[in-house]
């Protein structure tokens, strides 16, 4: 396959399939925000480290776009259930999401997201990462996007907010220079306070932690942290890590 070298906006650079790639069933996800009654393709960009100065997408990059090609549908299993797991929950507590809002199956999915670009980075893992842009029913105006390892979301995002943050807690957990530990507040998602205290990311915690979508405060070297996590059982051992990767083992 032969790919292009565009400049997306001012100084990011990425090269892009000079050919079109029909994902078929991606293309099922069509909701649009600004509805213009056109299909828009999807965009695949494969991201450039320009201190490199490459002249073709790295051998990995191009692995991951085939490995997002074959699984498509799995991928779309996985965001229907991130939605119920983790969205749904956020955007009940924040907006008060009315019946005809929410998609009952996955059939409906399509309601609520439209794909609209694939992002490929530059990191050398074992594992696939990669972000998918959306158009989102809940937010129009910033649309999303959700990160995955693999097929498995593992952060959800605001455009404009795009962090890859969530990458490092998956593939080097926390660690504070001075090593020391970390201070953490565990909220419900209307902002009660659950559980405080200060550990290191592999210590064990004993504390009765009930299932369900939570969010979670932490500093690490000083910059203060917010994430979402989803508590997949209920706990009375965790560890930070564990909780803030949302139960997957990593």
């Amino acid at each position: 396959m032969e790919f292009n070298k565009t400049e997306i906006r001012e100084d990011y650079w990425c090269f892009v399939p000079a050919e079109k790639i029909s994902f078929s069933e991606f293309e099922k996800l069509d909701y649009q925000c600004w509805c213009d009654n056109k299909k828009h393709d999807i965009e695949v960009v494969l991201e450039i480290n320009e201190k490199d100065c490459p002249k073709e997408p790295s051998a990995r990059q191009i692995e991951i776009m085939d490995f997002i090609y074959q699984n498509q549908k799995s991928i779309i299993n996985s965001i229907w259930k991130y939605y119920n797991d983790l969205i749904i929950p956020i955007y009940d507590e924040a907006v008060g999401l009315e019946d005809e809002w929410i998609a009952k199956d996955i059939s409906e999915i399509s309601k609520i997201f439209g794909i609209k670009k694939i992002e490929i980075p530059t990191y050398d893992y074992n594992c696939s990462y990669f972000r998918i842009e959306l158009d989102f029913q809940y937010d129009c105006e910033h649309g999303c996007y959700i990160l995955f390892k693999n097929n498995t979301p593992i952060d959800f995002l605001e455009i404009g907010t795009k962090s890859d943050d969530a990458i490092g807690l998956y593939e080097n957990g926390l660690g504070n220079s001075d090593k020391s530990k970390f201070s953490i507040s565990i909220n419900e998602l209307n902002g009660k306070n659950v559980f405080s205290g200060d550990f290191y990311d592999n210590e064990e915690i004993s504390f009765e932690l009930k299932k369900g979508v939570y969010r979670i405060y932490y500093t690490v070297n000083s910059s203060n942290c917010i994430r979402n996590i989803i508590v997949d059982s209920d706990k009375e051992i965790f560890t930070l890590k564990h909780i803030l990767t949302n139960c997957i083992e990593t």
